[in-house]
């Protein structure tokens, strides 16, 4: 257990209020963004992202893919985005933990992970460049009028 409490300027009282247990190595980052108040993802040098339950302080869903430890992770319309030292970005479905696409461009480890307007993606990498991608939604096919 743990009754840790650290006071800020304002003099208000923070206490931790839950441990999760369950990775292997350490963890690089962690997100809760859209997730719902209820729910973490934290992923490290154990290769994986794990998703957890902060109300039952349990792991709900293991990704598991990455070939390097991972350094960032964000979310971009609705998928789980990754970066990792195995110099790979992966989009996942956060509902099954399944990889869903894995995009290649950089040499060298990706540190860092920024999204806007639910269609860009710009990827950080130690091989010293900025990729930016583009997340074009397929649009239905065109059918022809009359009989032509």
């Amino acid at each position: 257990d743990y009754d840790f409490l650290f006071f800020f300027k304002q003099k208000t009282a923070y206490e931790i209020s839950a441990c999760l247990v369950g990775s292997e190595m350490c963890i690089r980052d962690r997100y809760m963004g859209e997730l719902g108040n209820n729910d973490l993802l934290s992923g490290g040098a154990d290769y994986v992202v794990k998703r957890w339950d902060l109300e039952a302080k349990t792991c709900t869903c293991t990704f598991e893919g990455h070939a390097g430890p991972i350094w960032c992770m964000t979310i971009l319309d609705g998928l789980l985005v990754t970066g990792s030292e195995d110099n790979t970005v992966k989009l996942w479905d956060l509902d099954t933990g399944e990889s869903v696409r894995t995009l290649l461009a950089h040499s060298n480890a990706i540190w860092g992970l920024s999204t806007a307007r639910d269609e860009i993606l710009v990827t950080g990498s130690w091989d010293k460049t900025l990729k930016i991608w583009t997340f074009v939604r397929p649009q239905p096919p065109k059918l022809p009028i009359g009989n032509k």
